[in-house]
């Protein structure tokens, strides 16, 4: 005999999360140092750190210069967690996150 329906079966559609929606957005503020070059490799140790966790949340630099301010949102995805937010952290400071929820 076939075993009983699970409840997650008989759950609605519309309770089960899709597995490519987006749930969150972090948002990254970043200032530049005046070393270009410098500046140049924390983006890309701040975004290889983004990519390196997988997962269905977006994000968003927010870049900070004298007179203007920019936000660059990236088509990638990732996986907002403890380590990840932990290892930014030692980048940009805890001041300079922000996780919103995606609406």
């Amino acid at each position: 005999p076939a075993p009983p329906p699970s409840s997650e079966a008989a759950s609605p559609a519309h309770d089960i999360p899709l597995p490519n929606t987006p749930r969150r957005r972090l948002v990254v503020t970043i200032a530049p140092t005046g070393d270009t070059a410098r500046d140049k490799l924390r983006l890309r140790r701040i975004y290889d750190n983004i990519i390196a966790y997988p997962g269905n949340d977006r994000f968003a630099f927010y870049i900070l210069e004298a007179d203007r301010a920019y936000l660059i949102e990236f088509e990638e995805t990732t996986g907002v967690n403890d380590e990840l937010l932990a290892r930014l952290q030692n980048l940009v400071g805890a001041e300079n996150l922000r996780v919103e929820p995606m609406l």
